[in-house]
């Protein structure tokens, strides 16, 4: 399956996510995929379709929010304000992620990988330390 541009592929994961299917899932990744998620992380397409839906558990869902993606031949990058993912386009012209990096939803500004000096900012999690 696989996305015709990275701003469909997202949608596809959100859609896939919020009806709660694993097939889907396992379209949208490539087959070395990695996905981090808080402290959780999964390398490979089978260990990334069993992350997601254990988080489903949890009431995480993965929606499509607002963000930037930047295009570069077949790679292309979309930072978010709690997400950055690399998609790639494959021969058949779909794009599907690489790698995504994700804050866990509920997450405190000052847990994790997300540091006390870095709020305020979009994303919030990622951007350089403000001058004085």
């Amino acid at each position: 399956m696989g996305g015709r541009t990275p701003e469909e592929l997202e949608m596809l994961l959100e859609d896939a996510s919020v009806v709660r299917d694993t097939d889907a899932l396992g379209r949208l990744f490539v087959e070395g995929a990695l996905l981090v998620r808080g402290d959780s992380a999964a390398r490979g397409l089978d260990a990334v379709v069993r992350l997601i839906p254990s988080t489903w558990e949890a009431g995480h869902t993965h929606l499509a929010g607002e963000g930037q993606v930047l295009q570069a031949g077949d790679l292309a990058l979309a930072v978010g304000r709690d997400r950055i993912s690399v998609m790639r386009r494959g021969q058949d012209r779909r794009w599907r992620y690489a790698i995504v990096l994700e804050r866990e939803q509920g997450m405190s500004d000052a847990a994790g990988p997300v540091r006390q000096r870095d709020q305020g900012r979009d994303p919030a999690w990622l951007g350089p330390k403000p001058r004085p």
